[in-house]
């Protein structure tokens, strides 16, 4: 019953993997949006500016 080396190898590559999303940051954007505010971020994804949206 053991693995085969080859069976789980396909896996391991970084751009077969899902995209892991913070579900934290994702709240809290989601919430600023429902609140009328635009949220910029960077590349990397840190949130570097927060602006309110006249409606």
């Amino acid at each position: 019953m053991d693995a085969l080396p080859n069976e789980y190898s396909s896996r391991s590559s970084k751009k077969n993997l899902p995209k892991v999303v913070n579900l934290g940051f994702y709240r809290i954007k989601k919430t600023l949006k429902e609140e009328g505010f635009e949220v910029v971020e960077k590349p990397d994804g840190k949130i570097t500016l927060v602006l309110r949206i006249k409606e």
